[in-house]
């Protein structure tokens, strides 16, 4: 039994850990897209979503969609007298 307990002390001892070479991470140069006026951005899959506000008698709100090459895709102006965006994402 001393043998087997000691013959399991040595095993257990001297076994190193396995250590994995680190993988590489790929980045990719982005260049700024947003104008000047937006106060928020978000990433939803490949699309970009600006918010910001519009000028004018009532403060509008204007959401853009713009590709990841900068290209816009959608706008869509939101009628609002209040200068409040609410955002949820999950």
């Amino acid at each position: 039994m001393k043998r087997l307990s000691l013959f399991l002390a040595l095993l257990i001892v001297g076994t190193s850990p396995a250590i994995a070479a680190p993988k590489s991470v790929a980045a990719k140069k982005l260049t700024i897209i947003a104008t000047v006026s937006a106060e928020l951005m978000v990433v939803s899959g490949k699309t970009i979503i600006t918010i910001s506000n519009s000028d004018g008698v009532n403060s509008n709100i204007l959401l853009t969609g713009l590709d990841i090459s900068g290209a816009q895709l959608w706008q869509k102006t939101i009628d609002s007298g209040v200068d409040e965006i609410a955002l949820a994402s999950a």
